[in-house]
């Protein structure tokens, strides 16, 4: 089924053939009995609950839909095509970025079987699974206490506060800390202090590993979050993943007002 969604709390398109949703659950509910729509134009900030709690955004459902599409209950189709119309930037890209990096991955992934891949390169890849865990074990607890500070000062109005982002990001580099990341890493935050419905997040515990076949040497391990990110969400090949020396991390606030 060819359909077309838009991702709003409040706005109203012009296009009468969209099927609009309000949110993320009517819109999880909408693809998995319709499909994945053909075009989905996308809003980050999606309103508060009853109690004054931010909902999950538009970001929480990129992500599910690429983690549905990962694990084969839902297909992507290759003639997928997204907008982002949210007036807020960082949440804006936060969507472009991650489902662009996904959709090229799917269409183009070029990673060989861990399988075939030196020993050497495992075990530094191991490694890289272990500082990314330190990072969130680090941040999870400043990015709660960041993120109270802030749904305080929106609960309170303070100066007109409308609504806010807070934004880790990671900037993974090679031995060459002056030419651009290999690749960078963006993970909303918002919200983490209170309730939250989202699946997945930095420090969660969950394991994040993926891999199925028997013969694949990374079964059994325990990958948090943000290594899967790295290796499962983004361009890099394994070697490149291995080849990362330093992570340069950067929690972003963004205040917006009325």
């Amino acid at each position: 089924m060819n359909w077309k969604l838009y991702l709003d709390d409040i706005r109203t398109p012009k296009d009468p053939t969209y099927v609009i949703s309000r949110t993320i659950n009517d819109a999880q509910n909408l693809v998995l009995t319709c499909g994945v729509p053909g075009f989905i134009s996308f809003d980050h900030d999606l309103g508060m609950d009853n109690e004054g709690n931010l909902l999950p955004t538009g970001y929480d459902f990129a992500k599910w839909l690429v983690e549905m599409d990962m694990d084969g209950y839902i297909d992507i189709p290759r003639d997928f095509f997204f907008t982002v119309h949210s007036a807020n930037p960082v949440g804006a890209k936060n969507i472009q970025v991650y489902l662009n990096q996904y959709l090229f991955i799917k269409e183009y992934n070029q990673k060989i079987p861990l399988a075939k891949i030196d020993p050497k390169i495992h075990e530094r890849l191991k490694e890289i699974n272990a500082e990314l865990k330190a990072l969130e074990e680090k941040f999870y607890p400043i990015a709660i206490r960041l993120d109270a500070v802030l749904q305080d000062e929106l609960h309170r109005n303070v100066d007109g506060m409308d609504c806010y982002d807070l934004n880790l990001e990671i900037q993974c580099y090679n031995a060459d800390e002056d030419s651009e990341p290999l690749c960078v890493l963006h993970e909303g935050l918002d919200g983490i202090s209170t309730k939250w419905d989202r699946e997945f997040f930095i420090g969660d515990g969950i394991n994040h590993n993926v891999s199925n076949p028997e013969n694949n040497p990374m079964k059994g391990e325990h990958h948090c979050w943000l290594y899967h990110c790295l290796y499962d969400h983004t361009h890099l090949s394994w070697e490149e993943v291995a080849s990362i020396q330093t992570f340069w991390v950067e929690i972003k606030t963004l205040r917006q007002y009325v």
